[in-house]
């Protein structure tokens, strides 16, 4: 476990940041500027939540309070129009529930192989004076054409 106090300019300072920290991060949802409110460090965050299991449960909690209130707003919101900006803070928060998915299925029913984009390749054939064009051939999957 991580020692609760930490020396900034040489002054002690309690455990009392951690929740200072959490309750900005709950507000502002962003580590940069919660720390920054709590006069301590990102690095001092992040050394913390890898060194104290506790304080990083801590903030999954406060992240989870920033959430719901983008929630709380999205569904307020829901109701008097569409508000592109929330949508993309709600896409970037939480991406499980509100990123855009593709999804893309592709099905292949013929056995010809159709190379796209091969480069034409020279090769020497028997003797120095003789080369040839050892391209493969790209066929059609429909037709069977042979391409030049």
């Amino acid at each position: 476990m991580a020692s609760d106090t930490i020396k900034k300019d040489g002054v002690n300072r309690d455990a009392a940041w951690r929740d200072l920290y959490c309750k900005h991060l709950s507000i502002e949802g962003n580590i940069a500027a919660a720390a920054k409110k709590a006069g301590i460090s990102r690095q001092t965050v992040y050394h913390h939540m890898n060194a104290d299991h506790d304080f990083n449960t801590q903030c999954d909690n406060a992240v989870a309070l920033f959430n719901a209130s983008i929630e709380r707003e999205i569904k307020k919101r829901a109701f008097a129009g569409s508000d592109m900006l929330l949508m993309a803070m709600a896409n970037r928060h939480m991406p499980a529930e509100y990123r855009q998915r593709q999804e893309i299925q592709q099905t292949i029913t013929h056995d010809y192989v159709v190379e796209i984009g091969t480069p034409r390749v020279p090769a020497i054939i028997n003797n120095a004076n003789t080369i040839q064009d050892v391209t493969p051939q790209r066929v059609y999957e429909t037709t069977g054409d042979v391409l030049e």
